[in-house]
């Protein structure tokens, strides 16, 4: 029998996160967890609490008995950006795990990323359309380099295991292509697939963001100018 392929999806907020992980979940040979290293998607669920050791999350709720008698397991962490408990050891432990394999996830137009982490943190719970946003160039840099930052950091850092890049892009546009890929990376069985939910509309960025043109036209001669796309 097939030694099991443990692997993790390496993510951003707003990027596809749900969207990968509900498709692998789907295939009949893999285990795809949530973000087991966030409190806000485990406090609920699990009995483990912030002083539990990351190995002993990993081998007692993850990679256990039970999920590994699948061909493939693994579960998703962000880079950054969302809420961590304290597992101060934890990517060192990953790091030294040669065996596992890495799906790096990333948005590539990071306006668009920025826009849904803001749509989402001003959500109307009584589904009004949203309001328009009114975005500071300067704080839009600084998250565009913390974003490739991040990402060309932990890229690095797992440089030396098995690791396919994929983006929120390729997933919505080329969807069937993509995760075919994915499951020839995984070792799987290929099967159709389709994710857990559909991909919600999202208005254009001239209709949402107030000073979008006026943003358009400083972003001009910038690398980042082709994230307005509208």
């Amino acid at each position: 029998m097939a030694e099991t392929k443990r692997y993790f999806v390496l993510s951003s907020p707003r990027s596809g996160t749900h969207m990968l992980r509900t498709s692998l979940d789907n295939h009949p040979q893999v285990v795809c967890m949530t973000e087991m290293f966030n409190p806000d998607y485990t406090e609920s669920k699990y009995d483990f609490t912030p002083d539990t050791p990351a190995s002993e999350i990993l081998a007692n709720y993850i990679f256990t008995p039970e999920n590994m008698m699948h061909p493939c397991v693994g579960f998703l962490l962000h880079r950054c950006g969302a809420r961590f408990g304290n597992w101060p050891d934890l990517w060192s432990l990953l790091e030294q795990d040669k065996h596992l394999v890495v799906i790096s996830l990333r948005r590539q137009n990071l306006l668009r990323r920025y826009l849904s982490v803001q749509l989402m943190k001003n959500q109307d719970l009584e589904g009004n359309p949203p309001a328009s946003l009114h975005f500071d160039k300067d704080v839009l840099i600084g998250d565009f380099q913390k974003q490739e930052a991040k990402i060309a950091e932990f890229d690095a850092r797992f440089s030396d295991h098995p690791l396919i890049t994929v983006t929120y892009e390729d997933l919505c546009d080329r969807y069937t292509e993509t995760m075919g890929c994915i499951q020839s990376f995984l070792n799987l069985t290929p099967v159709n697939l389709a994710p857990g939910t559909k991909k919600r509309a999202t208005p254009a960025l001239a209709e949402i963001v107030a000073n979008y043109t006026e943003l358009k036209r400083e972003f001009a001669d910038t690398k980042w100018f082709s994230f307005f796309d509208d």
